[in-house]
């Protein structure tokens, strides 16, 4: 299977502050685009000494949020973590809108006062990351949904957050 570089980033979710989530298929599909065959692509993956993310020699990622941690809300923080979309935010900060796709049989949910249907255990978290792509604020923004994709960027460049 080969991807562009292009689509290989669509498919991983990549956002403006240079975070990438990716499954373990997708990152098997990465080594095999960007790997070191043939003498192309970023070079050869190094082993991520936490166990997370091997990545290429000169690439960094930083875990900004974790399942089941409490974010700035006081809630916990929901797990299937999804695509996300970034938004410009105040004082050169990024908004990050990230998708939990959760099912009524799921473990964990996306808690809020006034879900859009009590039953649906999806939602949305809304991250605040600074300039130094620290976290300054996570909070639930949607509960009570069960497929949201996109992290609220609308099809016409709208926005939702």
């Amino acid at each position: 299977m080969t991807f562009s570089r292009r689509k290989f980033f669509a498919i991983a979710g990549t956002t403006a502050v240079g975070t990438l989530m990716v499954s373990p298929m997708e990152g098997l599909l990465a080594r095999q685009t960007f790997g070191s065959r043939h003498g192309r692509g970023y070079g050869s993956l190094v082993p991520d000494s936490n166990g997370l993310l091997d990545l290429p020699r000169g690439f960094q990622y930083r875990v900004i949020s974790r399942t089941g941690t409490l974010m700035s809300d006081g809630t916990p923080e929901p797990s299937n973590h999804d695509g996300m979309a970034a938004f410009p935010g105040p004082k050169n900060t990024t908004i990050l809108v990230r998708n939990h796709e959760l099912s009524i049989n799921s473990s964990t949910r996306a808690q809020v006062p006034n879900p859009y249907d009590p039953i649906c255990r999806g939602g949305t978290t809304t991250l605040i990351v600074g300039r130094d792509r620290q976290l300054i604020k996570e909070f639930t923004s949607l509960g009570g949904t069960i497929r949201n994709c996109a992290g609220g960027l609308t099809p016409w460049g709208g926005k939702f957050y």
